[in-house]
């Protein structure tokens, strides 16, 4: 999408927000379809990464967007809202891979049958992911930018160059700040996984 037209679009997300906020019911469909391309190519990225999610893109964005409640949503603008709902994706991604760890290990539904080369790499797949889900959660009460930095790097597919635009920072400020991330995030996974 070209400078002026995201401008435009981020302005009208920004205009749409305002009206929900004003009891507008239509705008939270407005805004759901404006975005929707961006969400998608969101989510894209989410479930290239990571062979054990068993989401298309299409279902993650629309699972997501239910989560997302347009009473509680406090997003003023396309930057919160994108911020949200990679937040919201992350969850829905999470959960899903804890609902499949549960089914694996014996829970409620279809047990799937794999081979145990496959089956073992899924499980060390979602060890990791749901072991990285919540040191990003205790990254996220030390230091909420470091943490904003990793979930729209890692799981929101940002540049960053659209990080530092969204934090209102330098492109310098977001490298160090993933460099000081991934060293926690790294040393927490080593004592987690290890």
């Amino acid at each position: 999408m070209d400078v002026a037209r995201q401008s435009q679009v981020q302005g009208e997300v920004t205009r749409l927000l305002g009206q929900m906020k004003q009891g507008d019911r239509t705008a939270w469909r407005d805004v759901y379809t404006l975005l929707y391309q961006d969400l998608r190519g969101q989510a894209r990225r989410y479930t290239w990464r990571d062979r054990g999610i068993t989401y298309s893109p299409t279902v993650l964005v629309h699972e997501t967007w239910l989560r997302l409640q347009e009473d509680s949503l406090q997003a003023v603008n396309r930057a919160q809202l994108f911020s949200i709902m990679a937040k919201a994706m992350r969850c829905t991604l999470i959960d899903g891979l804890r609902r499949r760890w549960s089914e694996k290990r014996g829970g409620k539904g279809e047990t799937v049958e794999l081979d145990e080369a496959e089956d073992l790499a899924w499980r060390e797949g979602a060890e990791l992911l749901i072991a990285l889900d919540a040191s990003l959660e205790e990254l996220d009460q030390l230091h909420p930018r470091l943490a904003k930095v990793v979930e729209w790097r890692y799981f929101g597919g940002y540049t960053e160059m659209e990080i530092a635009g969204l934090l209102g920072v330098t492109d310098r400020t977001v490298r160090r700040d993933w460099q000081a991330a991934r060293h926690f995030l790294m040393q927490r996974l080593a004592s987690e996984v290890g």
